[in-house]
């Protein structure tokens, strides 16, 4: 006869029977993830420049995809591809992925107001590629779990093809944002496509245009839309001007009748005088009609034109070109923008 001993009874014990041990590892990487994730979209971060700008534009989609992954492996490792061996919280069926998704979209949307309160600007666009973020993990996951092989063939390319595709502008971008700092000092020559990403219009509508060209083929063309201002602001410029002494640009008024053009120039401290003119640069010329003219403007007198201070011509943030009070339709070109020693 032979009698159980007490090895013999611990082996007859399975895997299942084995009290199994919460996934503290799996949780501190879930955390980490979710504070990095909130820090990112609610954090005052100073995103001075262009490049920093895309950079985080660049980065919603992929990281709440990489936060659906966390908060489905959390739950139920299987669901994102790791061995069943791996402990199951919650077995992830696809209603319960699609109410997690519905649930990090609201948290999402819940962020970007949260910026209103930490002076930054929340963006319909970020909410879109964090909804791009949410549909590509979740049909990744979705693709994982099928039992047709067919269909993970095909969702496991698209929602890679989902996550990638809207970041390929944004990638763009940031080539665009090299190219301004190797051309540097020349601040524009309008020859690509990309480069009115830096101008912001005010009631007008900026284009680049080939009918006239100071420089290469192609120069910014301003349409008025009949407001009191319109123009177009370049709010992305390489901002350190301080070791060059003349601003050139070069005007073509395209009109039958006499234009006047205005400019003007800011440094990051004109938003602590909230936004006063006589705390910038402020400059004019009157066009006569089908005018050509190159405009020089010394940076000194930009340096010198603030009433109360001197402007910080290391911290350019913004150039303002504008037609004052011009009827709708005007047109103005402006061409070859550039800083000269």
């Amino acid at each position: 006869m032979v009698h159980e001993t007490p090895e013999n009874q611990l082996g007859a014990t399975t895997e299942s029977d084995r009290p199994q041990r919460f996934p503290v590892r799996r949780l501190l990487i879930l955390v980490i993830g979710g504070l990095g994730l909130l820090t990112g979209l609610v954090f005052p971060f100073p995103m001075n420049g262009r490049y920093w700008n895309t950079v985080f534009d660049l980065a919603h989609a992929p990281a709440f995809f990489l936060i659906f992954l966390l908060v489905a492996g959390f739950l139920d490792p299987a669901s994102i591809g790791f061995s069943g061996s791996s402990r199951a919280l919650l077995h992830l069926t696809p209603r319960r992925l699609l109410l997690i998704s519905g649930l990090l979209f609201l948290g999402g949307v819940t962020c970007e107001v949260a910026q209103k309160f930490v002076d930054r600007h929340p963006s319909i666009d970020d909410i879109i590629a964090n909804s791009v973020g949410l549909m590509a993990g979740t049909l990744y996951c979705l693709s994982l779990r099928t039992r047709h092989r067919w269909y993970r063939l095909v969702g496991i390319p698209l929602a890679t093809l989902i996550l990638i595709y809207p970041s390929i502008s944004h990638v763009q971008e940031l080539v665009e944002c090299v190219r301004q700092r190797q051309e540097f000092p020349l601040l524009a020559s309008f020859e690509r496509s990309l480069e009115l990403a830096a101008w912001t219009p005010h009631g007008a509508t900026v284009t680049r245009d080939k009918t006239w060209a100071s420089m290469g083929s192609q120069s910014m063309r301003i349409e008025s839309l009949g407001d009191r201002q319109p123009g177009a602001v370049m709010v992305w410029p390489v901002p350190n001007w301080s070791d060059y002494s003349t601003l050139k640009f070069d005007l073509f008024n395209p009109e039958a009748n006499a234009v006047t053009v205005g400019v003007t120039i800011s440094d990051e401290d004109h938003v602590l005088h909230l936004w006063e003119p006589s705390d910038r640069f402020n400059w004019s010329v009157k066009l006569m009609p089908k005018e050509v003219r190159m405009i020089a403007i010394k940076l000194q007198d930009v340096a010198s034109s603030p009433e109360t201070r001197s402007m910080d011509l290391t911290r350019v943030t913004n150039l303002n070109i504008f037609m004052p009070n011009a009827p709708q339709g005007s047109k103005l070109y402006v061409d070859g923008i550039l800083l000269l020693k």
